[in-house]
């Protein structure tokens, strides 16, 4: 029986270590060695606090894991990091109990940890995603607010500029008014650029809303000024099956590069028709 169980520690598939009171490594099976980098016979009987990262040791960690040990009899699933024998720092997860005699004293400790370092950097990994994700969708947020303050502001502008009050402001203070709109809209479109789309969400889309919302905010930016938009769409509503955020996007741009095309103003001509299923 006990060459069984000492075969289950030896094979287990997490490090399983065993102290005496000093600290001193008594056993170390063969995931033990894997994870740390010593072989057993280099650790047996060196304190186990070579493995700690010396800002541990200075914060006290090894006190209050035998100040919980001798309270609870363990301590379990405690996060932490080692020191491997290459240097280089892991995050482990060790259960560590008390070890008594047969009298009930305490004879040392065992500890059983496992390697969590590649689960915690995927965490973070997850968390940044997601992070980045919020930052996108409240970036196109921001900007899809922007805008419309924008419109707003160019259509007041366009009233005014039929105004003589207006002709009578100075040439540089009527052209730095159109030039910080055109600063804005530029950050505005890097915000929308910004946004990070991790999937595709496609649904049945009506492509003519998508474009009635395009065009509409498009005509209040200095790209259109002077310039036409003419709508040549099917009859009735138009269903795609595409993700209406990113075709959104793309029409936005290729609108917006027509109108820069035009560079003497013109009529910009959008249709959509049927062709079968199509």
């Amino acid at each position: 029986m006990r060459v069984f169980f000492e075969n289950i520690v030896q094979d287990a598939g997490d490090a399983i270590v065993s102290l005496d009171t000093d600290g001193i490594v008594r056993s170390w099976n063969r995931s033990a060695e894997e994870i740390y980098g010593y072989a057993a016979e280099e650790i047996m009987g060196r304190s186990y606090l070579c493995l700690l990262p010396e800002d541990l040791i200075a914060a006290g960690e090894p006190e209050k894991l035998i100040e919980e040990g001798l309270r609870n009899g363990f301590v379990r699933d405690h996060e932490t990091r080692r020191v491997r024998k290459d240097g280089t720092t892991i995050t482990v997860r060790l259960t560590r109990s008390v070890l008594r005699d047969a009298e009930g004293k305490m004879i040392g400790s065992s500890a059983i940890v496992r390697d969590i370092t590649a689960e915690k950097e995927m965490e973070a990994r997850l968390i940044e995603a997601e992070r980045m994700s919020a930052i996108g969708q409240l970036a196109a947020s921001t900007a899809h607010e922007v805008r419309n303050a924008l419109a707003g502001i160019w259509g007041t502008i366009e009233v005014m500029q039929r105004n003589p009050a207006w002709r009578d402001l100075p040439e540089e203070i009527r052209e730095e008014v159109r030039l910080q709109i055109s600063r804005i809209a530029r950050f505005v479109d890097d915000l929308l650029a910004y946004r990070k789309h991790d999937a595709m969400v496609r649904r049945c889309t009506d492509i003519h809303r998508v474009l009635d919302k395009v065009l509409s905010t498009a005509a209040s930016s200095t790209e259109a000024a002077g310039k036409q938009a003419q709508r040549r769409y099917a009859a009735g509503s138009l269903c795609v099956d595409v993700d209406a955020c990113l075709i959104e996007q793309a029409l936005q741009n290729v609108i917006k590069n027509a109108y820069q095309a035009m560079e003497e103003g013109g009529t910009l001509s959008i249709s959509t028709e049927r062709s079968k299923e199509y």
